[in-house]
C-alpha cells in the first residue's frame, strides 16, 4: 500500500507571520501589564497598616462629689446617674464600660458618674483620696452583679436625657448618639 502523494504546501505569506507576531506581542504586553497590576494590588493591600495612635492618658478627677472621666474639652458630655444596688445600672455598666472608657480616652466624651454618697464606703473613701482607684472600684462593683433593685438609672448626653429605659436599648442609644 502506498500513500497518496501530498499536495505541495502553499507559499508562506510574510504578512500573515508579521500580523501574527504583532498579535502575539500585543497579547504578551497585555499579559505583562495585567501581571503588573495584580502584583501592585497585592503589594498595596498587604502592606502593614499604620499603628493606631496610643490612647491618651485617661483623665480621672472628682468634681462636686462626682467621678469625672475624660477631658474637659471632650466633644460630648455624658452624665450617668446610678447606684451600686441597681440591677439596670449594673447591666448598663457591663455593656458600656469598655466603650465609655475608650470614648473618654480618645477625647470623644467626658463621663460624669453621679452616685449617691454613702452607697459604698470603699468607693467613697477612694473618691476622696484617689479618683483612679475610685473608678476601679466603680467598675468592680458593677461587674460583681450583686444588685437588688432597679429603676434608678438615668443617662444624659449633652444635657438631653436619653429616652430608653431598658439597659440594652439605652446602651445602644448612647453608642449610636456618640457615633454621630
Amino acid at each position: 500500500m502506498s500513500q497518496p502523494a501530498r499536495a505541495p504546501r502553499p507559499p508562506v505569506d510574510d504578512t500573515d507571520i508579521k500580523v501574527r507576531n504583532r498579535r502575539m506581542l500585543m497579547v504578551g504586553g497585555v499579559m505583562a501589564l495585567l501581571a503588573f497590576v495584580v502584583a501592585a494590588g497585592y503589594w498595596y493591600t498587604h502592606q502593614p497598616s499604620p499603628a493606631a495612635p496610643p490612647p491618651t492618658a485617661l483623665s480621672i478627677k472628682v468634681i462636686q462629689g462626682d467621678l469625672v472621666v475624660g477631658s474637659d474639652r471632650a466633644n460630648h458630655q455624658v452624665v450617668i446617674s446610678e447606684s451600686f444596688n441597681c440591677s439596670d445600672c449594673a447591666s448598663f455598666e457591663r455593656m458600656t464600660q469598655t466603650f465609655l472608657h475608650d470614648e473618654a480616652a480618645s477625647g470623644i466624651a467626658q463621663i460624669r458618674y453621679v452616685i449617691p454618697a454613702g452607697s459604698n464606703s470603699s468607693y467613697d473613701a477612694a473618691l476622696a483620696s484617689d479618683p483612679a482607684h475610685a473608678l476601679t472600684i466603680h467598675d468592680q462593683l458593677f461587674s460583681a452583679g450583686s444588685t437588688t433593685s432597679s429603676g434608678s438609672l438615668r443617662v444624659t448626653l449633652d444635657g438631653k436625657t436619653l429616652t430608653q429605659t431598658n439597659p440594652l436599648d439605652l446602651a445602644n442609644e448612647l453608642e449610636t448618639a456618640l457615633a454621630r
